[in-house]
């Protein structure tokens, strides 16, 4: 949903102290263009969400220069780039909290969520949106700082007191004026936003420009006040407000990560990335409390909303990782050619690469590949290499990274992207070689794990494949090479993308 408020802070009171030519730096200088600003909110169960047009107007207007030779984003995925700019390298969280929270178990669940949210495989999802200027969302957060305030503009606020809230923090220097960061004001359940919290929206976010500095923010209100309009499953931590304001918050930082300015990444009907997923959590676990849960962040489990993959068609989903299970038949990613024909195939299409293989406890053969996003890669075929006589390596990255094993290894500026099986003993055969390397050519990094048994570089992408033997690269790496012991794998060599 999407919608603009007329905001009417005044900084008389502040400015009256200092001279009208010399104002204090951290004090926020007006900006006239914006004195209305968009906002876009998570819609509460079972409101209405309006169709809207993407922005042409505030914000809108600071679409980043396109870089000359920068890749163009990547659309046709159900969701289409309107030519702003999205939050590269580290994003920095600020938790404002907001009325009493005083004995409340949310600060506490929610700043281990913000400790261990980057590199995880459902954040990760916000990597496949990038910018005219070549950029694209890194996949890493640091929660940076948190203040407490009390009820400094009252228990019944408008959305203009959020933005309030947010200068007053920046004005006091409670916390830094952070251009790559984006500030929650986190209200406690004796706290109403009246703009529509609880009955129409969640949450909501968007950015104002403050001293020259464009500054996101977000409003995430507890929904123990809401009847269940916000959230009400289950609690995996005890506490089902602070678990659905921890799912919130991530609706509203994947949105504010790929369309920061409200002029970036939307659908035809002006819905972000989260909002095509909104109430959507996918495949659950109980956890050993009776709640529900469907990802685990460092030491606890969460139930997050399902976030829109930009890549690979489209979809709802808590990994940009897919899983493609090869061992009984075809898997493939829209390749375009059969590249070894009579034998199964597990390929993981253009743009993405092989990160992980399992295999069958008893070691008879493959059985899955774990496929994610691979930067600039094109996927186009390279050469196919035979896994069962002899190594067939096109580089040197380790030197002979599995004595006495058969290698094959692909070239520089190549990566594994399939790999094909024989139908009868389950042995493998080829490997697929795509072109393509964001940087380096694969060769820096490396080091190999095992497929005899779990060893696993990358936790965070959870266990996909349940009961088989996984090697797993860590995360920003993938597979340039497998060594096969009588045609099953044996280790797999991975390196830095």
């Amino acid at each position: 949903m999407h919608r603009k408020i007329a905001t009417t802070l005044s900084l008389a009171a502040v400015l009256s102290a200092c001279s009208a030519n010399d104002p204090p730096s951290n004090v926020e200088q007006i900006d006239s263009n914006l004195g209305q600003f968009d906002i876009v909110v998570m819609p509460s169960i079972g409101s209405t969400r309006p169709s809207r047009a993407p922005s042409t107007q505030g914000l809108a207007a600071l679409a980043p220069a396109a870089a000359a030779g920068a890749a163009a984003p990547i659309t046709g995925n159900g969701i289409d780039y309107h030519g702003g700019p999205i939050m590269p390298g580290t994003v920095n969280l600020y938790y404002i909290w907001y009325g009493n929270w005083g004995g409340k178990s949310a600060p506490a669940i929610l700043s281990d969520w913000g400790n261990a949210l980057s590199g995880s495989a459902i954040y990760g999802i916000n990597s496949s949106y990038s910018d005219n200027t070549g950029s694209s969302v890194s996949g890493r957060t640091h929660l940076a700082q948190t203040t407490s305030v009390g009820l400094t503009h009252g228990a019944n606020l408008v959305d203009a007191d959020v933005w309030s809230i947010v200068n007053d923090a920046l004005n006091a220097g409670s916390l830094p004026s952070d251009p790559n960061g984006v500030y929650f004001v986190l209200t406690s359940a004796d706290v109403n936003e009246t703009g529509g919290f609880c009955t129409s929206y969640c949450g909501w976010h968007t950015a104002r420009s403050r001293n020259g500095t464009n500054i996101k923010f977000a409003f995430i209100g507890d929904g123990a006040r809401c009847n269940g309009s916000c959230g009400s499953a289950p609690s995996p931590n005890g506490d089902s407000s602070a678990d659905g304001m921890a799912s919130i918050v991530f609706h509203e930082l994947s949105e504010a990560v790929s369309d920061p300015l409200i002029n970036a990444w939307t659908d035809s009907k002006g819905q972000e990335n989260g909002d095509l997923c909104a109430w959507q959590f996918g495949s659950t676990y109980r956890t050993g409390n009776g709640g529900t849960a469907n990802v685990r962040l460092g030491n606890r489990d969460y139930l997050l909303q399902e976030m829109w993959l930009n890549a690979q068609g489209g979809s709802c989903r808590t990994s940009a990782n897919a899983t493609r299970v090869f061992n009984g038949g075809d898997s493939n990613a829209a390749t375009p050619v059969d590249w070894d024909p009579g034998y199964w195939k597990g390929d993981c299409g253009a743009g993405n690469a092989i990160a992980g293989v399992s295999q069958t406890t008893n070691q008879t053969g493959a059985h899955a590949l774990l496929c994610a996003p691979q930067g600039s890669s094109s996927g186009n075929l390279v050469a196919t290499l035979d896994a069962t006589h002899g190594d067939s390596r096109r580089a040197n990255r380790l030197g002979d990274w599995d004595f006495g094993y058969v290698k094959a290894e692909c070239g520089v500026n190549e990566y594994v992207s399939g790999l094909s099986m024989n139908t009868g003993d389950k042995s493998l055969h080829e490997v697929r070689c795509a072109s393509g390397s964001p940087t380096g050519g694969g060769q820096n990094g490396c080091s190999t794990h095992s497929v005899t048994q779990d060893d696993r570089g990358n936790t965070a992408t959870g266990d996909w494949d349940s009961g088989y033997y996984k090697g797993e690269c860590a995360a920003g790496q993938s597979v340039y090479g497998i060594s096969v012991a009588g045609g099953k794998p044996h280790k797999i060599l991975c390196c830095d993308d």
